[in-house]
């Protein structure tokens, strides 16, 4: 990824603030879902319907696997990336899920020494996200160069116009465990539920597989 100076977009991180303050001041305490990941009934609703992700999602799945994980780096709220103070470099191992700028979500990993971003549409690296790969994991060595050698594996892509966050998450989950996900597909129709149920256990484990059935 060349050219790490640009201008960042700053319309996501309004949008959260905006949020984040309307729920503060309407007396959403009343209407939590799990008070400890700040996921209200609405956002329970969404997960359940067929819309995209939000950042409070991606945030609370980001808090679990802190927990579970704490020797990854990474894993900033996704407004920062966005925003003017940026994430903070990202130091041996790490993952980060991104929001690209163009109501999309991939995660970015830098487990097994290079950095790799998984994307379910294998859509274009916007300007946003290459600020924000840069921010995290340029090396020191290499910020004279401001370059940042990106791969992109060839991964299960969403069938769903609005599971783009769904997919980030559960590559998320199977990195950090060592699975190689190239080599996982998952069952999309059951990906909304099994997160549900990860949130209400407090715990992210990973997403169904599509069986694959043996012939012969």
């Amino acid at each position: 990824v060349p050219g790490c100076s640009m201008v960042v977009e700053t319309s996501f991180v309004e949008q959260h603030a905006r949020s984040v303050t309307q729920e503060s001041n309407t007396g959403h305490s009343r209407n939590m879902w799990i008070p400890d990941l700040r996921l209200t009934a609405k956002d329970k609703a969404v997960l359940l319907s067929n819309e995209e992700l939000t950042d409070k999602h991606i945030h609370a799945a980001q808090m679990l696997l802190r927990r579970q994980h704490p020797a990854l780096g990474g894993l900033q709220d996704t407004a920062v990336g966005a925003s003017p103070y940026g994430y903070a470099r990202v130091s041996g191992e790490g993952l980060q899920i991104h929001h690209t700028g163009s109501e999309h979500w991939v995660v970015s990993s830098s487990v097994g020494g290079h950095v790799s971003v998984y994307d379910s549409n294998r859509s274009r690296i916007t300007a946003s996200l290459e600020y924000q790969l840069c921010q995290c994991y340029i090396p020191i060595n290499n910020m004279g160069t401001n370059v940042l050698t990106v791969k992109v594996p060839r991964v299960q892509l969403q069938r769903s116009h609005t599971a783009c966050g769904l997919f980030a998450i559960a590559w998320a989950v199977d990195v950090a465990m060592g699975t190689d996900v190239t080599q996982v597909r998952y069952d999309e129709s059951r990906m909304r539920a099994h997160l549900l149920l990860c949130f209400e256990k407090r715990e992210l484990s990973p997403f169904p597989r599509v069986r694959r059935v043996a012939i012969g």
